[in-house]
C-alpha cells in the first residue's frame, strides 16, 4: 500500500521546471508539501502550464488499475462528481469532505490532473483545456481552506490543483502513515516483555545512563536535551597540542573512551593517562601565607593506536570531552591510590524511589494482622506466617486496605555471592584480577599449542599430534524401566585417541568385567596405537590429555613414554596437560557426536550395540572400534619399578647444598613433559607450557637405561564385579529379550567381590 501511494503521489504532482528555474516552494512535490505543512506558502497565482505539457504529463491508463473502482469512474458533466467517496478519507474533517457543485463551478481548475486518471474523461478534460487563455489564467473567485489534521492550521489551495485532488492526496498520505503507525504498534507488541521477565536495559534511567557513557545525545530525566559529547576548543599553549591531531584522530580518541561499558572503566582509563610527578620548581611569593603549596604535579597523556603522547591539561580536557572537575577528582584519587568508583545515585537519602516512613509503618501493621504460629527451638521463640500465604496475596490485601499506596510487589532477590564474598581492599582486588588474567593466559596457552601442533602435523608427515581421553561410562542394560533408577548397571568403557591431522578417532571398547580404567590400560592402548596406526615416518609425537592422576598424569605413563623415546621409535615425545577446568579436547567433541545418536535409542542391551552406534555416529566414517579383551592389557605398573626410580632430585639440585633449594620430582607440579631419544632416562619438565623455566630429572636406575616394554598380561583372569551390582543385574534380566539374554547368562557366572569395595589402585 505504501509503494502504491507513493506512485500515485508522484503522478499527481505538477510538472517540474528546470533546475535553474526552481526557486520557489511551489515546485516541491505535493507529498513533501503536505508532510511539512508547506501548502500555506504556495503562491495563489501560479502560472498554468500549456495543454501540451499537461497532456504529456498525463499518466498511463495501465498505472491506475489499482485505484478503487469508485475513483476511476466519474462524470464529465460536472467537476463535482470527481470528489472521492467520503468513506475513503476518514482522516479529513467532515466539512471538507463534501463540496457543493456551485463552488466547484465558480472555481474551475485550469487542468484537472485527477480527471486524466480515467479514459472516459479525456474529452471533458480536453474541453476545459480549449477554453480561452484569458479565462483560464484568471485566479479563482474563491479558495477552499483545508484543515490539516496534524497541525490544525488552514492553508490556501493554489489554483493549479483542485480541492478534491488535494483532499484525496492528503487522504492517501494519511493512509500510508497510518499503516506505518500500525506496523510500529505490532512491532512494539511483539517486543513486549514476557511475564516475570525484567528488562532493566529498557528502563529510562538505564537508557540515560548508557547514553551518558557512550557520549550520545539524549533527554535527561527533566526532559531537557543533552547534546552529544564532542571535542572542545583548541588549547592556547605554546606547543599547540590540539593542532597536532587531525579530525580523524580526535574522533578516534573519543571513540576509545566511548568503547568502555561503564563510567568506572572510563575513569580508570583516564586515570591511567595521568601521571603524578614532583614539583621541580616553585616561584617565590611576597605573601607566603596566602600561597597554596601543591603537593604534586600532574602530567597528562593521550593514547592513540597504542602510542602515548604528552599534552597539556586543556588539550587533555578538550580531546576527551571531559570537564575540569572530572579530571580534578581523578587526580585526587590518583594521589591517594584509590580506584575511581561511581557513587552517583547510591545514597539512600537521595533515592527517589525510597519507600516513605508512613508506608513502612503501614506494612508493619499489615503484617501483624496475620495469624502466626510460634515455634520454640533452643529456647528461641520464632514466629511463622501461614504456609498458604505468599508475597503476592499479602500485597493484594495491602492494596485493598490502603488503595492510595503506590507500593509495588517485587520478589526479593537473594544474592548469596555478595554475602559470602569477603570485602577486599584495592590492593587485594588488583592482585586477584592479575591472578585471574594469568590463569586465563595459561589456559589459552594450551589451546594455542594444540592449534600449532595441528597445523604442523598437517604440513609434514614427521610430526604427529594426538589427544586421548575416556568417555563417560555407558550403562547396560539401558531400558525405560522405573526400577532401573534404583539399580546398579554394568559399565561400558570407551577410551578414544584422536588424530589431529586426519581427524580420525580410535575407540578402545570394553566393559568393567574385562579391565579397569587405569594406567595399565592407557599405556596398552597407546602402545597398540603407535604400533598399528602410526606411520614409520613419524619421528615426533605430541600428546594432549587432561590431568587425571589415575589415568594420564602418573608415574606409569611417564616411564612408558620415557622408555618409548629411549628405544628410538620416536626422536621426541612431548606430553601436554591443561589448567584444571580448561580441558575441553577434540575427543570430547567426538564423544558428543556419538552421544547424539546414542540418546535416540530407547533400549540398549549389549555392549556391541554401543560399538555399532559409535561407528555409525560419524557421517564421514571417522570413528573405528577396537575390541579389548582381558588378556590384551599389559602390566606396566609392575614393570617400571625395575628400571626407573620413583623419587629423584633434579640434575641441578645435586650441586646445591641448601635443602630448601633442592627440587624433587613431583608430577602434579608440571604441565609439560618432554622425552628425547638423545637423553635416555632423562625427562625435561616445565611448570607451564613453553615456559622459560625447566628442570631435568634422571629417572633411570642405571644411567641411560633402555629397557624393553612389558609383554606380561596385567590380569590373570576376569575382573570381579561388585556383588551388589551383580544382584541388581540379575533382577534386570527379566526385561531382556530372549535373543539377547545369552550375554547376561554368561555375566551372571562372572566372579564377584566378597564385599562392597573396589580394588586398590597404586599409580
Amino acid at each position: 500500500m505504501k509503494t502504491r501511494t507513493k506512485k500515485i503521489l508522484h503522478l499527481l504532482q505538477p510538472p517540474r521546471a528546470p533546475e535553474s528555474n526552481r526557486t520557489s516552494l511551489s515546485d516541491l512535490p505535493i507529498e513533501i508539501a503536505l508532510e511539512s505543512n508547506l501548502l500555506s506558502h504556495l503562491p495563489q497565482n501560479s502560472q498554468a502550464s500549456s495543454s501540451a505539457d499537461s497532456i504529456a504529463n498525463a499518466p498511463e491508463p495501465s498505472l491506475i488499475q489499482d485505484l478503487p473502482q469508485n475513483i476511476q469512474t466519474s462524470s464529465s458533466a460536472d467537476s463535482t462528481n470527481i470528489a472521492p467517496d467520503p468513506n475513503l478519507i476518514p482522516d479529513l474533517p467532515r466539512n471538507n469532505q463534501a463540496f457543493s457543485s456551485v463552488d466547484s463551478k465558480k472555481s474551475p481548475p485550469k487542468h484537472n490532473q485527477f480527471s486524466d486518471l480515467a479514459k472516459n474523461h479525456q474529452a471533458s478534460s480536453s474541453a476545459e483545456l480549449t477554453k480561452p487563455e484569458s479565462e483560464t489564467n484568471q485566479p479563482p473567485e474563491a479558495t477552499r481552506n483545508i484543515q490539516d489534521d496534524s497541525a490544525l492550521t488552514k492553508t490556501q489551495v493554489p489554483s493549479q490543483l483542485n480541492v478534491t485532488t488535494i483532499g484525496f492526496v492528503h487522504c492517501l498520505y494519511k493512509m500510508s502513515s497510518s499503516e506505518d503507525e500500525s506496523s510500529a504498534v505490532i512491532e512494539n507488541e511483539e517486543r513486549k516483555r514476557k511475564k516475570g521477565v525484567i528488562n532493566r536495559t529498557q528502563y529510562k534511567s538505564e537508557v540515560i545512563k548508557k547514553a551518558k557513557v557512550k557520549g550520545e545525545s539524549h533527554f535527561n530525566h527533566v526532559g531537557k536535551k543533552v547534546l552529544a559529547r564532542k571535542t572542545g576548543i583548541n588549547c592556547s599553549c605554546r606547543k599547540k597540542c590540539c593542532e597536532q591531531y587531525s579530525e580523524i584522530d580526535k574522533r578516534a580518541l573519543l571513540t576509545s573512551l566511548h568503547d568502555f561499558d561503564n563510567k568506572n572503566s572510563q575513569d580508570s582509563y583516564l586515570q591511567g593517562l595521568i601521571e603524578v610527578a614532583p614539583i621541580k620548581r616553585t616561584r617565590k611569593s611576597q605573601n607566603a601565607i596566602k600561597r597554596i603549596e601543591r603537593p604534586n604535579n600532574f602530567l597528562f597523556n593521550t593514547c592513540l593506536n597504542g602510542v602515548r603522547k604528552h599534552v597539556c591539561k586543556k588539550a587533555f580536557l578538550s580531546l576527551y570531552g571531559v570537564g575540569e572537575k572530572h579530571v580534578r577528582r581523578l587526580c585526587h584519587l590518583l594521589t591517594s591510590g584509590t580506584t575511581p568508583r561511581d557513587n552517583r545515585g547510591k545514597s539512600i537519602k537521595s533515592r527517589h524511589n525510597l519507600i516513605p516512613a508512613e508506608v513502612c509503618f503501614q506494612i508493619n501493621e499489615h503484617i501483624k494482622l496475620f495469624d502466626v504460629k510460634e515455634v520454640h527451638y533452643a529456647n528461641v521463640v520464632k514466629k511463622y506466617l501461614p504456609a498458604t500465604l505468599d508475597v503476592k496475596q499479602m500485597h493484594k490485601m495491602f492494596i485493598d486496605k490502603f488503595p492510595d499506596s503506590k507500593l509495588m510487589c517485587v520478589l526479593p532477590v537473594k544474592n548469596l555471592a555478595k554475602k559470602l564474598k569477603a570485602t577486599l581492599n584495592d590492593t587485594a582486588k588488583r592482585v586477584a584480577v592479575a591472578e585471574l588474567m594469568v590463569h586465563k593466559n595459561k589456559a589459552k596457552k594450551f589451546y594455542k599449542k594444540l592449534d600449532q601442533i595441528k597445523k604442523l602435523s598437517s604440513e609434514t608427515d614427521e610430526i604427529l599430534g594426538i589427544t586421548m581421553d575416556y568417555m563417560q561410562n555407558l550403562p547396560i542394560p539401558d531400558i525405560p524401566v522405573q526400577e532401573i533408577f534404583y539399580y546398579r548397571q554394568l559399565w561400558v568403557f570407551e577410551f578414544s585417541i584422536h588424530n589431529l591431522k586426519t581427524e580420525e578417532a580410535k575407540f578402545y571398547s570394553y566393559h568393567e568385567g574385562e579391565a579397569y580404567k587405569g594406567p595399565n590400560e592407557v599405556c596398552t592402548f597407546l602402545k597398540h596405537y603407535f604400533e598399528h596406526e602410526v606411520s614409520e615416518n613419524v619421528k615426533e609425537v605430541h600428546i594432549f590429555s587432561d590431568g587425571c592422576a589415575g589415568q594420564n598424569k602418573n608415574h606409569t605413563v611417564v616411564r612408558f613414554l620415557l622408555a618409548l623415546a629411549s628405544s628410538g621409535r620416536f626422536n621426541k615425545i612431548v606430553h601436554y596437560f591443561p589448567i584444571r577446568g580448561h580441558s575441553f579436547l577434540p575427543c570430547d567433541r567426538d564423544f558428543g557426536v556419538a552421544k547424539r545418536l546414542i540418546r535416540k535409542q530407547d533400549r540398549i542391551f549389549l555392549p556391541e550395540e554401543y560399538y555399532e552406534l559409535i561407528e555409525r555416529s560419524s557421517s564421514k566414517s571417522l570413528f573405528s572400534i577396537e575390541r579389548v579383551h582381558n588378556e590384551n592389557i599389559l602390566d606396566f605398573k609392575k614393570w617400571w619399578p625395575k628400571y626407573y626410580k620413583k623419587t629423584v632430585l633434579s640434575i641441578d639440585s645435586y650441586q646445591k647444598k641448601i635443602k630448601d633449594e633442592k627440587i624433587t620430582f613431583q608430577i602434579s607440579q608440571y604441565n609439560e613433559f618432554e622425552y628425547d631419544c638423545r637423553k635416555p632416562g632423562i625427562v625435561k619438565v616445565r611448570p607451564f607450557i613453553d615456559g622459560l623455566m625447566f628442570h631435568e630429572f634422571s629417572l633411570g636406575k642405571p644411567a641411560g637405561v633402555c629397557p624393553d616394554l612389558p609383554s606380561e598380561p596385567a590380569y590373570s583372569g576376569k575382573i570381579p564385579i561388585n556383588f551388589k551390582k551383580m544382584d541388581n543385574i540379575k533382577k534386570l534380566v527379566q526385561y531382556v529379550p530372549d535373543d539377547k539374554v545369552f550375554f547376561y547368562n554368561e555375566l551372571i557366572l562372572w566372579p564377584t567381590t566378597k564385599q562392597d569395595e573396589s580394588p586398590e589402585e597404586d599409580f
